[in-house]
C-alpha cells in the first residue's frame, strides 16, 4: 500500500519544463563572408580575421566599428585600417606590438567600447577568433551578467583556447566585477 501511494504522489508531481530565456543576449553562430569563427551578440559581431570583401559585407549589414585585436604587423598587412577608412568604418586596433597575449590595458580599452551604451554595431577580431572570443566573454561576463560556465562554453565555440585562456578570462571577469 505505501508503494502505491508513493507511486501516486509522483506521478501527480510531475511537471513539465520550459526552456527558461536567459536574461542575457544570446550569442548566436553566425556568417560575415568568409570569417572564421564568427559570432554574434546584441550589436557585435566576433570572429576571425576579415577579407576586405567581408568588412564590406559587415557594413552592409549595418556594423560601423571595427576594433582589431590582432598585433600591429598583422593589421598593416592585411590592409583593415585603409579600407576601414574606404568604407568610413570608425577604427580601433588594441592588438600587442608583436605576438603574445593581449594586454590588460587593451582588454580594457575594447570593453570599455563595448560596454558604451550608445555603441554603433561593432566588428570584433582578431587573427582567428580565440583572443576575440577571450575579450567577449569578459564583456558578457561584466556587462551583461552572463554566468562563467556559459560565458566559456560560447567562447570555446568561437575559438577560445582551453588552459591558460579560459583561466584568463575567469581572472578578468573577477577583477573587472563580475
Amino acid at each position: 500500500m505505501l508503494a502505491l501511494t508513493l507511486g501516486s504522489v509522483t506521478v501527480g508531481c510531475r511537471t513539465t519544463r520550459r526552456p527558461v530565456k536567459p536574461s542575457w543576449p544570446v550569442l548566436e553562430p553566425a556568417e560575415l563572408g568568409q570569417m572564421p569563427n564568427v559570432s554574434v551578440t546584441a550589436g557585435i559581431w566576433a570572429g576571425g580575421q576579415p577579407s576586405l570583401e567581408d568588412l564590406a559585407l559587415a557594413q552592409r549589414r549595418g556594423v560601423a566599428r571595427v576594433i582589431a585585436l590582432c598585433t600591429q604587423a598583422e593589421c598593416a598587412a592585411s590592409g583593415i585600417a585603409a579600407a576601414c577608412k574606404e568604407l568610413n568604418l570608425e577604427w580601433h586596433s588594441f592588438g600587442p606590438e608583436k605576438e603574445g597575449p593581449l594586454p590588460d590595458d587593451a582588454v580594457v580599452r575594447a570593453l570599455n567600447l563595448l560596454a558604451d551604451p550608445n555603441a554603433p554595431p561593432t566588428l570584433l577580431f582578431c587573427r582567428d577568433g580565440s583572443v576575440t572570443a577571450m575579450v567577449l566573454a569578459v564583456h558578457r561576463m561584466v556587462h551583461e551578467g552572463v554566468d562563467e560556465d556559459q560565458a566559456l562554453m560560447d567562447a570555446r565555440r568561437g575559438g577560445l583556447e582551453a588552459g591558460a585562456q579560459e583561466a584568463r578570462v575567469v581572472d578578468l571577469a573577477q577583477r573587472l566585477g563580475a
